[in-house]
């Protein structure tokens, strides 16, 4: 049978248009809606007081050659805890919290402990409906685990991320960044991890806008030979 070019370019151009205009469209929404949320807002600083600067001196602390290492280590650094100085210990497996002072391995923070850290960092007194310890990353939290998860109804619908082994605060996830993360979702077309900007999605929809360009100028060069024949 044979092709009628002209009809197929048409309407492989209809199609392709009606196709790339949706997302075009998700585009402009989902930048709408990201300019619109401030962004100290979608990381809910207005949730958790800032943590105060703190010093510490290198004096009297053990050295790392005290340290029980096992497995080779990859990574030393050093953080506080309840305001002591500690030595966090990656060994590619696992990480551990040393006492900066002793040299002693400590025990990571119960999920009472965490409730009790949150009560201080919190701007607003709130108890949390459940908490949990994540042993992997989700993806609403994606970064380093073990984490203590706190999930609060009041003042806002909020998760605080509190670290195990420093009681730092890894993240806050409200509904505000939910919104944002969604939209950020369509934004870079990554419906799984939300963070790979060359997904199969967007190359596939970069191929399909050349073929429409394509199937554009064909139609344009059809429409200008009909107007000089008929001239």
């Amino acid at each position: 049978m044979k092709i009628r070019w002209k009809t197929f370019n048409r309407s492989l151009h209809k199609w392709l248009s009606i196709l790339i205009g949706l997302q075009v469209l998700f585009w402009f929404l989902s930048g709408f809606v990201m300019t619109m949320l401030h962004i100290d807002d979608v990381h809910g600083d207005h949730l958790v007081k800032q943590p105060e600067a703190q010093n510490f001196s290198l004096k009297g602390l053990a050295p790392l050659s005290r340290l029980p290492f096992v497995d080779p280590v990859s990574s030393v650094r050093m953080a506080h805890r309840e305001g002591q100085p500690i030595y966090l210990v990656s060994t590619g497996k696992e990480s551990k919290a040393f006492d900066a002072t002793t040299g002693t391995v400590l025990a990571p923070l119960s999920g009472a402990d965490a409730v009790k850290i949150a009560h201080r960092l919190l701007a607003q007194p709130a108890s949390p409906r459940t908490v949990t310890l994540l042993t992997a990353p989700t993806r609403e939290y994606r970064a380093e685990t073990p984490v203590w998860k706190l999930d609060y109804a009041e003042p806002e619908n909020f998760s605080l991320y509190i670290s195990p082994l420093t009681g730092q605060v890894r993240a806050v996830r409200n509904l505000r960044w939910r919104v944002f993360d969604f939209f950020w979702m369509l934004h870079i077309m990554d419906y799984s991890e939300r963070e790979n900007f060359n997904t199969p999605w967007i190359r596939a929809l970069a191929g399909l806008a050349l073929v429409l360009t394509a199937t554009g100028f064909f139609l344009a060069w059809q429409g200008v030979r009909r107007k000089k024949r008929t001239a």
